[in-house]
């Protein structure tokens, strides 16, 4: 068992269980916002109205 444990750790990526919290606010004429994996906006989705 305990190979079997050092077998994993050594060979499977690390996965991050806990992200924060992410609040995003836009005023009322901004558009586009995509959530990315990476936890940042892409900002040359946004569209200003």
């Amino acid at each position: 068992m305990k190979d079997f444990i050092a077998l994993c750790m050594r060979d499977v990526p690390i996965v991050p269980l806990n992200q924060p919290i992410h609040d995003v606010a836009m005023q009322k004429g901004v558009s586009g916002y995509e959530f990315w994996f990476h936890r940042e906006p892409d900002y040359r989705q946004f569209a200003k109205s």
